[in-house]
């Protein structure tokens, strides 16, 4: 196993205006240092987003070891094809939770709905939660702020059954998303973040 940790990996990458470039890198480095890799071979600045594709699969996140991504541990030859792009919008995993009454254990928010959606790179977070928050959930109603859902950023692309449930490791907690949020989505760009959205009973929920 060990003499596997130290094999070299060569990306051969292609952009879609045609230019080409070819990485060595050790197995047993990140998604990320790759990504440096190739922005170096091609000229790109640190601030451009970079999505890189094996046949159909986007690698990622950048902390994960490439030795450990499922997509290139099922390829025997060390050469690999990946596509590069950069990106001005980015796709993000939105966890939607519904809360529930009831006696406990059964009280509580559970996961009713996980997709994707996208976000424009250069617009911050509160200035998206229109597409950040479902539609049926944006509605903010007069003096009902205890009925608004909660949207959060959370540490981790899985989400438990029911949240706050210890079944998914985190990094960090969740923090709220707010309308006065400046950051933009590109924490998002590099994987190993999502967006929960906790939307409470209402009515006869």
């Amino acid at each position: 196993a060990e003499v596997a940790e130290t094999r070299t990996l060569t990306f051969n990458a292609s952009t879609l205006n045609g230019d080409g470039a070819s990485v060595k890198i050790p197995q047993s480095h990140s998604v990320g240092a790759l990504k440096e890799e190739l922005r170096k071979q091609f000229n790109l600045s640190p601030e451009k987003i970079l999505s890189v594709t094996l046949v159909d699969q986007k690698l990622g996140p950048d902390s994960v070891e490439l030795q450990h991504l499922h997509c290139i541990r099922s390829v025997a030859c060390p050469t690999l094809e990946v596509s590069v792009v950069t990106v001005s919008m980015v796709r993000v995993k939105r966890h939607i939770y519904n809360a529930r009454g009831g006696a406990p254990p059964y009280r509580g928010s559970y996961l009713s709905s996980t997709e994707e959606i996208e976000l424009d790179l250069t617009v911050s977070l509160g200035d998206q939660l229109h597409n950040i928050v479902p539609g049926d959930g944006a509605r903010k109603g007069r003096g009902r702020r205890e009925v608004a859902p909660r949207p959060l950023i959370w540490h981790s692309e899985e989400a438990p059954r029911k949240w706050g449930e210890g079944d998914v490791t985190v990094t960090a907690e969740p923090e709220e998303l707010r309308h006065d949020c400046t950051l933009l989505p590109e924490i998002f760009a590099n994987g190993g973040k999502s967006i929960v959205i906790l939307i409470p009973m209402r009515g006869m929920d």
